[in-house]
């Protein structure tokens, strides 16, 4: 929420929601975690819930403020691949092993030439990026009105070639008293963000970077466009220069976006106030993409091809609220209210496709004179609310406040539209207790308890209802004539209806030393019910796998702890604070509509199951067989169970039901993706007009599966890729003792089949952000004027070996959240160092 106003990722999970908002505008971020806390926002808190408030005016003189900063991001850390020499005798002994012929450029005189080209891909596709921000800022105000205004830039060159984003932000906040009862203002910020060059460079395009072989230069000035690719000649294989991919691509995606509220407020009477909220997130934008046409040897493109893509999505939310208050006695204090919320979002596009240009110079839709098609779609949802809540306070030692919210849903069927979830919470600050007048060391003890209901609508437009698309093509008689048809896209579920979740807290706060030292401790249950999930079904119904309708499919048990101290002090003019958070949480799946698990393959291969889904086990535990070793020798072979495919030299693979054959029936559980907690360290300190600061964050306990390091090892089983250095250490011949296999065409063991092989302790530790700053301004006779540099991403602590331990959940797909902890080919991480100037005129 963002003043109110539910911002959301929308259609494009590639696409940031926060991107357009300047963070220098940003006042307080709160996070609602609780259910008795968050239920005011209904269906929207399903996970949580997130509050940003930007900075208001204030009463008092003008105050003029002006930011600049600048800065550069370098990649320091790589994938170690092979050279060419090695990777020509890697890729030979492949095509050895399987006794096929080598291909032309594994033999002379082309072999002599290609050694003499060595490219090191994963360096040369990253360079050093830019960025500079300036932002002016203007706010002020009196007793009857204050405003803030804001407009900021920012440019950054990105490190992968031609990429880039800019946005430009201008914003205004106002208040204003209109007589002795009546109020009303707005928060209006105007935005457009622009991505250029690669906007999201997929884990598809890093892996071929990192697979194009050693022995194809990256440039070719002979070319159009001038850069190379794989021939027959230079490579065995057939990978995109993903360098020069990058580099022609003529990219570009535009936001434009107005988002704020305008409300009302009016006093009835003394202590009865209503308030009316209009919030309004509205983007409109555009996506080209046109590839040239070049010349890039196997991979060239004759034709040229352009997408064009315009959408516009609106949201907007229409709240009403009527909130008494007063207190009685001096002692007890009562809040009311009850409310009505209207929220629509409406997303609408038109695209089209044409290839065919004369030249490259000319990229527009009307210049082309090839095969074009034109596409296009709207979608939407609505929520309807009735809100009431109570708030009551005895002399400020008792607290209780209860909610109840009926929400109502578009994405579900007629009967299953409305849900009611309450909640309640009680707080006991027992400081205010007279027994507590000499415990003078406490400065605050309070004692939370909550419980609560939010229900989720986290599925597909329309995902009640079976939908069909009419542009199937059907196949009849001797004649083999193709025919137009119909084909079901989804199947309905009119049954479907709100996921709930129920949420118990208990809690602890407590301060010490005058509030110098402050502790926070909860504990929370969440058990969640009807779980929304899209359940697979059988290719024999007609549909693909992951078509199947969206069900209630299960239930889900979460239970953590959180803890959080703060210690602030000063020693004279030194002042100083430490703080930090450590979390656990635990997650199992309760149960599973008919019981029976749910798989998440990442290929069409039915024994290539990465993820799985059961009762009794946590949400998308990795699945696959226990990597034992590698067969030394043909006794090794001959004294493990039967294992189809398996030669010398190949990952022996654990037969875990006994019955001496390994099959599809010795997967099991091999890890987590879940840590066993995760924290955070900030340490603060300022002396005189000297002030530095210091973030460290990081997860322990959990695992990641190393797809990208699978892909990069012998991947499946072409040998023509380039390698990781890793594959160095492959068994070679009978005798060998490694836990590297052999290297082999077509890898009839499947030894990169989901095993423990690529299994990962994904635990680590980063220095997130340093900051150091001086304050001049006393020097240069003004309120301030503060210089500063900071550096973000350091260094990280771990024993991953791929790029970034940081991995999250597959944004996109049917079972995106049953896939979580896999890295498909996370991009390094570049190190940043900025410098900025802060001023203020006052």
């Amino acid at each position: 929420m963002i003043d109110g106003v539910p911002v959301f990722s929308g259609d494009n999970p590639n696409r940031n929601p926060l991107a357009t908002l300047n963070p220098g505008n940003i006042e307080s971020v709160q996070v609602l975690k609780d259910a008795s806390a968050a239920a005011i926002y209904g269906a929207r808190a399903a996970n949580g819930v997130i509050i940003i408030t930007t900075k208001s005016g204030r009463a008092g003189e003008m105050d003029l403020q002006f930011d600049m900063t600048g800065g550069v991001s370098v990649v320091t850390d790589y994938l170690s691949m092979m050279n060419s020499k090695q990777y020509v005798e890697y890729s030979s002994e492949a095509y050895e092993n399987a006794g096929v012929p080598l291909p032309l450029s594994l033999t002379e005189p082309h072999l002599s030439e290609n050694l003499q080209t060595d490219t090191d891909w994963g360096r040369e596709g990253f360079s050093s990026g830019y960025s500079q921000e300036f932002s002016l800022s203007l706010s002020g105000g009196n007793e009857d009105a204050t405003y803030a205004f804001n407009t900021s830039y920012l440019n950054e060159e990105g490190n992968i070639p031609s990429s880039g984003f800019r946005r430009y932000s201008a914003r205004i906040n106002s208040d204003f008293d209109v007589g002795d009862h009546f109020r009303v203002g707005e928060s209006i910020e105007f935005s457009r963000a622009e991505w250029t060059g690669v906007v999201s460079p997929s884990s598809t395009n890093f892996k071929e970077l990192l697979q194009q072989a050693p022995t194809v230069p990256i440039r070719c000035p002979e070319n159009l466009g001038g850069f190379c690719g794989p021939t027959v000649e230079r490579s065995p294989q057939d990978r995109n220069n993903a360098i020069g991919i990058w580099s022609l691509t003529d990219q570009e995606n535009v936001d434009n976006r107005i988002l704020g509220n305008i409300y009302a407020e009016y006093d009835i009477l003394s202590n009865l106030t209503y308030r009316m909220n209009l919030n309004g997130d509205f983007t409109f934008g555009y996506d080209n993409t046109f590839t040239p046409k070049y010349e890039m040897g196997n991979r060239s493109n004759p034709t040229a091809d352009l997408s064009v893509l315009k959408s516009n999505t609106d949201n907007y939310v229409l709240e009403s609220t009527l909130t008494y208050q007063n207190t009685f006695n001096d002692i007890h204090d009562v809040t009311a209210l009850v409310g009505y919320s209207q929220q629509k979002t409406w997303y609408e596009y038109i695209s089209g496709n044409t290839t065919e240009f004369p030249n490259n110079n000319v990229p527009t839709i009307a210049a082309a004179f090839g095969q074009s098609s034109l596409n296009g779609s709207e979608t939407g949802w609505a929520l309807r609310s009735f809100i009431g809540r109570m708030n009551y306070g005895y002399d400020n030692r008792y607290n209780l406040m209860a909610t109840i919210r009926r929400d109502g849903s578009s994405r579900f069927g007629q009967n299953n539209r409305y849900g009611i979830f309450p909640s309640i919470s009680a707080n006991w600050v027992m400081t205010n207790e007279s027994f507590m007048d000499n415990m003078s060391a406490i400065s605050n003890l309070t004692v939370r308890a909550s419980w609560g209901q939010v229900g989720s609508q986290e599925i597909d437009d329309f995902a009640s209802i079976a939908t069909i698309s009419p542009y199937a093509r059907y196949i009849f008689g001797e004649s083999q004539t193709v025919s137009p048809g119909a084909v079901y896209l989804q199947l309905g579920n009119n049954d479907l209806q709100w996921e709930t979740t129920t949420q118990k807290n208990v809690g602890l706060d407590i301060s010490f030393l005058d509030h110098k030292l402050t502790l926070a401790m909860d504990y929370y249950v969440k058990d969640t019910d009807g779980v929304l999930l899209r359940v697979p079904i059988p290719t024999t119904s007609g549909l693909r796998r992951g078509n199947g309708s969206f069900q209630n499919a299960g239930g889900l048990h979460n239970e953590g702890v959180e803890f959080t101290a703060d210690y602030n002090n000063n020693f004279g003019e030194l002042q100083y604070s430490i703080s930090g958070n450590i979390s656990t949480n635990k997650n199992e799946v309760t149960s599973l509509g008919n019981g029976e698990p749910i798989i998440s393959e990442m290929t069409n291969d039915p024994n290539q199951v990465l993820t799985m889904t059961r009762e009794g086990e946590e949400i998308g535990a990795f699945y696959g067989w226990v990597m034992e070793g590698v067969f030394v020798d043909q006794a090794d072979l001959d004294n493990h169970a039967t294992q189809p495919g398996a030669a010398p030299g190949d990952v022996k693979f654990k037969d875990l039901d006994g019955n001496g054959v390994i099959n599809a029936d010795d997967r099991t559980v091999i890890g987590s993706p879940f840590p066993d907690f995760s924290y955070g360290l900030n340490f603060s300190l300022q002396y005189k007009k000297f002030d530095a600061s210091v973030f460290i964050q990081g997860k322990q306990g959990h695992q990641i599966y190393n797809l990208i390091w699978a892909g990069l090892s012998q991947g499946k089983g072409s040998g023509d890729n380039n390698a990781l250095t890793v594959m160095l250490d492959r068994w070679q011949q009978s005798g060998d003792v490694t836990n590297v296999p052999r290297v082999i065409r077509g890898d009839p063991n499947q030894n990169v089949r989901p095993s423990t092989r690529f299994i990962e302790d994904g635990s680590y530790m980063r220095l997130q952000n340093i900051q150091i700053g001086y304050d001049l301004g006393e020097i240069l006779n003004l309120p301030a004027f503060r210089i500063y540099a900071s550096a973000s991403n350091l260094f990280t602590i771990t024993g991953y070996r791929g790029l970034n331990p940081e991995v999250g959940t597959l944004t996109s797909g049917n079972q995106s959240s049953l896939i979580r902890g896999v890295d498909f080919g996370q991009y390094p991480i570049p190190k940043t160092v900025r410098m900025g100037i802060q001023v203020d005129f006052n």
